[in-house]
């Protein structure tokens, strides 16, 4: 499968074990690294819609992203995530708070062959759910910054298209969607500034996405890193256009 975000907790326990769990957690801080960090601005025609915050870190075994999204588009709700991936960029797990009133939190764990999703508020849990999933099967988050998952591992060669079933999270309340299609082409390179106003190459990727009724069209343009400088979206309201720059200019 191809996996977007993710967090993954590792737990020592028992009192025989305590002087050597300190020691592995103080030698998995001396090993991790801000790789990235930056803000996505959303906007159309000129007018601020948003601002997406990230952070991404390496660690001795992967990468942890964390992600906050301030939207003020009535149809995204804002909200924050953290994905841990593994050094392959693929997805162990990932949460999903929204800013929405509701006080829900879900949590998402991929197993070999599906992905379990359990959503809480306080203690209580509140929904549960379990989709099976093909080896092939892209799975995205409601962050920008999963490009960097979700994109980048595709590698697909210039100018060859392929149609991924997908799964979803966080587009539409804490629920998985699986019904989702994604028809994926690489354009030729384009030289873009990235958010240190140097000139780098970036690999183009084109997005037809179906869910339902729904049809949107993306294009991201990733850096050497599968970091995306430039995302556009295109809906039935018009086309919006994500911008990475960096933390001081906001």
């Amino acid at each position: 499968m191809i996996i977007c975000g993710c967090v993954l907790c590792v737990a020592l326990a028992g009192a025989a074990t305590t002087c050597h769990a300190g020691a592995d957690a103080d030698a998995a801080a001396s090993e991790s690294q801000v790789i990235r960090e930056g803000v996505y601005r959303m906007s159309y025609f000129g007018k601020t819609l948003g601002t997406e915050t990230f952070e991404i870190t390496r660690t001795s075994t992967g990468y942890v992203i964390n992600a906050r999204l301030d939207s003020n588009l009535d149809s995204q709700v804002s909200s924050e995530g953290t994905y841990e991936l593994d050094a392959n960029r693929r997805l162990i797990r990932a949460t999903y708070r929204p800013f929405d009133g509701s006080g829900i939190e879900a949590e998402y764990t991929v197993t070999d062959g599906s992905i379990v999703s359990v959503a809480r508020k306080g203690d209580d849990v509140v929904g549960e759910q379990v989709i099976e999933l093909d080896s092939d099967t892209v799975i995205a988050g409601p962050h920008y910054v999963t490009d960097f998952f979700v994109l980048e591992p595709l590698g697909h060669r210039l100018k060859e298209e392929k149609t991924y079933q997908a799964v979803t999270f966080g587009f539409d309340g804490w629920k998985i969607n699986p019904d989702v299609t994604m028809k994926t082409t690489r354009d030729k390179d384009r030289t873009l500034r990235n958010e240190e106003d140097r000139k780098v190459s970036t690999s183009v990727y084109r997005c037809d996405i179906t869910t339902g009724d729904d049809r949107f069209k993306t294009q991201s343009w990733l850096d050497a890193d599968g970091v995306s400088l430039r995302i556009t979206v295109a809906a039935p309201i018009g086309k919006m256009t994500v911008r990475l720059q960096p933390i001081d200019e906001t």
